[in-house]
């Protein structure tokens, strides 16, 4: 494990294949990689949706055909090894309950299963193409850099002032267009000498086509246009800042530390998000602290203090989210107790309550059931499983510092995630599917060099999941009805 550097491929191989493994085996170069980090862009971004020469081009299926491809050439090369990581003994069954699921529902169509796979694939893509730490550097660094400048074009949003914005009628949920150019402090003041038929909003324009949402919260589009999800897909990248400083303190990583949380805090609080302000305390908590001390207990307290004091929402607006969230979560565990089986069927809570379920542990067992539930939370579990080992076994070892300092970062990652889930409904969502995927490359990465670091799933941990599930169902019930809300 002396310095936990790549393990040459095989060096018996055709000739014809030799040009491209020399490439291949002294770089962090591999063949998944360029399909992989255009997933990434495309899902994050979605510039090629704002992009009149790219609206045409299916961009996002290429980059899935093209990482699918290389990933069969890593395999064909020796670059990557056909070992299956934990998580996949645990996700393969929850897909094949999610079709199950909807077709005892309301039946399998080709829209809900193309949707399925595109996270089915992430995971797959994520957990199996990144199989040494060179690659999950550039991934996770890759990953970083894309979510910064996300952040980026939602800080320049907060600096600009409240405009007129015509909402698109051809697209789903009315998006926001170009600003018309008139300023504005209420939305009514926008159908003052407006177009006929045409409605506004009163929010803050941003880049990228991005708009503002509840009168000045920032966000960005696509699937991080909610705000509470792009301040948690913000906040779980930030131990992969801390971790390139811990490994090098150079000046470069200095400055990559401080630019990140420069970026990501404020952020944070301008999207008045206080599942991100939740995950933001948890996250750096669990990384300063290495062991419960009363330094790593200050440490993180002086980190996290100003997004509690400055995050999230107050008064009635938030009091009524409150009632809001704590309704449907009611709404969810009443479809549990009618299908407690197979459940309602992926993506049918939204179609039988007005709002979606806000906590992704209730809508995995309203649409998929109790078996769909402890399954999606088997890899969870696993992945935290994978971490915690990992930090246990190569702690205070000179020989395993790289493994060590990528388990900590990806376990506060992880406990970022398990926080914004309670909260969120993120079930199917490519950010968390990604980062649920990352301890399953981590783990291949690990047994390149350590073969006897191994993590298995056994009836023990089946036990736990299925105990978590239920106890968190009741709890959850429990909790409601002490509220007043079920």
């Amino acid at each position: 494990m002396d310095g936990w550097s790549l393990v040459d491929a095989p060096k018996s191989r055709p000739t014809y294949l030799s040009l491209f493994a020399v490439f291949g085996e002294h770089s962090s170069f591999m063949f998944t990689l360029p399909g992989l980090l255009a997933i990434l862009v495309a899902h994050y971004t979605k510039v090629h949706e704002i992009t009149p020469s790219l609206q045409r081009v299916p961009c996002l299926n290429l980059a899935y055909l093209a990482a699918c491809c290389g990933f069969l050439l890593d395999i064909r090369l020796g670059l990557l090894r056909a070992e299956a990581c934990p998580q996949l003994r645990i996700a393969i069954p929850l897909w094949l309950w999610t079709l199950v699921s909807i077709g005892f529902s309301v039946g399998i169509t080709p829209d809900g299963v193309t949707v399925m796979m595109v996270y089915v694939m992430l995971f797959l893509i994520v957990a199996q193409g990144v199989q040494s730490f060179r690659v999950l550097r550039v991934v996770a660094l890759s990953i970083l850099a894309i979510s910064l400048f996300l952040g980026l074009v939602a800080a320049i949003q907060a600096t600009r002032p409240f405009m007129c914005i015509p909402l698109m009628p051809d697209v789903p949920d009315f998006r926001p267009s170009s600003p018309d150019g008139r300023f504005c402090e209420t939305t009514a003041e926008c159908h003052i000498d407006a177009e006929p038929g045409q409605t506004y909003m009163c929010e803050r324009p941003g880049p990228l086509m991005t708009a503002s949402v509840g009168h000045g919260r920032v966000r960005y589009r696509g699937i991080l246009e909610d705000p509470n999800e792009l301040a948690l897909s913000l906040v779980i990248t930030l131990p992969f800042a801390m971790i390139m400083f811990a490994q090098r303190r150079s000046v470069l990583n200095l400055l990559l530390l401080i630019v990140a949380f420069a970026i990501v805090f404020p952020v944070v609080v301008l999207t008045g998000s206080r599942t991100g302000q939740l995950a933001f305390v948890a996250v750096v908590a669990v990384y300063v602290m290495q062991r419960v001390s009363w330094k790593g207990i200050l440490a993180a307290a002086v980190l996290a203090a100003p997004a509690l004091l400055l995050g999230g929402r107050s008064g009635e607006e938030a009091e009524g989210s409150t009632t809001d969230r704590l309704e449907a979560w009611s709404a969810g565990i009443d479809m549990v107790r009618s299908s407690p089986l197979w459940g309602i069927g992926k993506g049918q809570f939204s179609e039988q309550y007005v709002i979606t379920a806000h906590n992704s542990f209730v809508l995995a067992a309203a649409e998929l059931g109790l078996i769909g539930m402890a399954l999606w939370v088997g890899v969870l579990y696993t992945g935290l499983k994978i971490t915690l080992l990992a930090i246990r076994l190569y702690r205070g070892r000179p020989d395993a510092s790289v493994p060590h300092a990528w388990a900590r970062a990806l376990f506060a990652s992880l406990i970022g995630i398990t926080v914004g889930t309670s909260f969120l409904s993120l079930g199917y969502h490519p950010v968390v599917w990604t980062f649920l995927a990352l301890p399953g490359a981590y783990y291949l990465a690990a047994r390149r060099h350590d073969p006897e670091f191994r993590v298995v799933f056994g009836i023990r941990d089946l036990l736990v999941v299925a105990t978590f599930a239920i106890l968190y169902l009741a709890g959850t019930k429990v909790y409601l009805l002490a509220r007043g809300i079920y």
